[in-house]
Parts: structure tokens; C-alpha cells; sequence
């Protein structure tokens, strides 16, 4: 039991030293908080290998070290239900070395079995979480685009809005007044045909 919570402790170990990325928060923003979430690890090919190694070194040993334990606990089981083996001389001993010789290769091959599919087990769950987290990058990126951070408050929106109408209004005024002073020097030119008026400047 202490060795199955010691290789979890590892797990959780190893999963805690990948950190989750950094994210950064921002106040203020006209009323809304910005926040920037970065997955970047300081040095993600070593991550990359250590996931590699991680069946090797961590997880194989520990299977192995639990094969053997559950097989003494097996062996002490059946001497205590079915009684401790007598003294035997040479031949008696050979004869049981024979059978214990037979009997850890029947064991071994029944763990690596368990080996196998767990090794196979890991690989499809890494293949797994990397699709996974590629199909859902996408909606992570459109949370970006299909919900942007708003720059003006409404009161700015309105308060601009009014700004144009009222330039426009000023703007109008202006052009009638530069129509009327217009009609007003063509009307002193017509009377006065004989003299020689300067040109308005075109700008």
C-alpha cells in the first residue's frame, strides 16, 4: 500500500513540475478584466523526453517491484492456508527449485502481459490527450475573436455619437454661411462688371 501511494506521490509530482502556464490579469480595462493565459515551459524538449522516460524509469520499476510483492504475499498465503513445506534432502530440493523455476516464468509472463497493455494503455492516452488539446485549441483561439475586449464604455459611445451630430451641425452652419458670403461677392461683382476683383484663393 505504501509503495502504491509513493509511485502516486511521484505522479503527482511529475504532473505538478510541467507547469500549467503563467496568466497574467489586468484591472481597469473600461470596466472589464484582461486576461492572458501563456502555456510556454522553460525547456519543453526535457519535458518531451521525460515523458518518454517516464515508462521506463518510473512506472516499469514499479510494476516489476509489485509483481514481486504480490507473489511473496501469494507464497505466504498458501503456507499459511495450506501448511509450511516439510525439510526435503537433495533431490526433494532440486524437484521444488524446478517448480519454483517454472513457476516465476509463469508469473512473469502473466505480469508482462499487464506490462504490455499498460505500455500500450500510456501510449494511446498521450496520443489522446494530444489530439484532444489540438481539437480544442481552436475554440479556445475563437473564445479570443468571437468575444473582444470592448474599448469604449457605453456612456464614450453615446457621448461620441453626440460629438458627431453636433460637428456636423456646426460644419452645416458653416458651408451656408461661406454660400451666402458666396452669392453675396458675386452679387458685388455683377455690379460692378468694369473692375478688375482679385482671385479667391483655392484654398
Amino acid at each position: 500500500m505504501l509503495k502504491s501511494f509513493n509511485f502516486i506521490t511521484a505522479l503527482i509530482s511529475f504532473a505538478a513540475a510541467v507547469k500549467q502556464g503563467t496568466e497574467t490579469q489586468t484591472e481597469g480595462n473600461m470596466g472589464q478584466t484582461k486576461t492572458f493565459k501563456e502555456f510556454a515551459i522553460e525547456d519543453l524538449d526535457e519535458v518531451q523526453t521525460e515523458i518518454e522516460t517516464w515508462y521506463k524509469e518510473t512506472a516499469n520499476p514499479f510494476i516489476k517491484e509489485h509483481r514481486k510483492m504480490v507473489f511473496e504475499a501469494a507464497l505466504a498465503e498458501a503456507e499459511q492456508k495450506y501448511g509450511t513445506l516439510l525439510e526435503t534432502c537433495d533431490e526433494g530440493t532440486k524437484c521444488r527449485e524446478e517448480i519454483m523455476k517454472d513457476l516465476k516464468s509463469s508469473i512473469g509472463d502473466i505480469w508482462r502481459q499487464i506490462i504490455i497493455q499498460f505500455r500500450k494503455s500510456v501510449k494511446a492516452n498521450v496520443r489522446e490527450t494530444r489530439t484532444t488539446v489540438k481539437e480544442s485549441w481552436t475554440d479556445l483561439v475563437e473564445c479570443g475573436e468571437k468575444h473582444p475586449c470592448c474599448g469604449y464604455t457605453e456612456v464614450q459611445w453615446q457621448n461620441n455619437f453626440k460629438m458627431v451630430v453636433i460637428k456636423r451641425k456646426e460644419l452645416s452652419e458653416l458651408i451656408h454661411k461661406w454660400e451666402d458670403f458666396e452669392a453675396r461677392r458675386r452679387a458685388i461683382e455683377a455690379r460692378c462688371p468694369e473692375h478688375q476683383w482679385p482671385a479667391c484663393p483655392s484654398e
